[in-house]
């Protein structure tokens, strides 16, 4: 990979210096930048390689934030109310939803008026506990709670 990425920036800088003499030619007396050198064509190379490097490395730690969602969907979430999250989704770019059907601690509630605070403390709890277990694990996440089609009980996670 390194000698075809090596090959394909002097390809770049071959084609750059051509356009580059190609404008003295035409305009003498116009300014035109100067020609790549070998050092320029090594950080060309050098840049281009990193960005592999990022590119690769964001796919791992995605596969890995994945993993860290499942744990907490499946063994914090069973630990804390003796269930697993009932329905994980992601779009692959950092955006995670977690449902749970019947969050334990709002099934037994008949949604009222009074009931509407209980459930918003019920949820921030359940947030938090989603967050500070992400970051602990190294993954940091804005969770917004709700609970529009009660009892069931969604979360938004957007990794940051």
């Amino acid at each position: 990979m390194a000698n075809a990425l090596q090959a394909s920036t002097a390809y770049k800088t071959q084609r750059a210096n051509d356009i580059v003499s190609e404008l003295q030619q035409q305009d003498p007396g116009a300014y035109v930048p100067p020609l790549l050198t070998a050092s320029d064509q090594a950080d060309m190379t050098n840049s281009r390689m990193e960005e592999l490097g990022r590119h690769v490395g964001a796919n791992l730690t995605e596969t890995d934030t994945l993993e860290r969602v499942k744990f907490v969907c499946k063994d914090l979430w069973s630990a804390v109310w003796d269930k697993q999250i009932d329905n994980l989704r992601t779009n692959h770019r950092g955006i995670f939803v977690l449902q749970d059907h019947a969050l334990k601690t709002l099934t037994a509630i008949r949604t009222t008026d009074r009931a509407d605070a209980y459930i918003a403390m019920q949820l921030a709890f359940a947030a938090g506990l989603i967050r500070g277990a992400l970051e602990r694990l190294g993954v940091q996440a804005v969770v917004q709670a709700d609970a529009d089609a009660f009892p069931t009980s969604t979360f938004h996670l957007r990794i940051a």
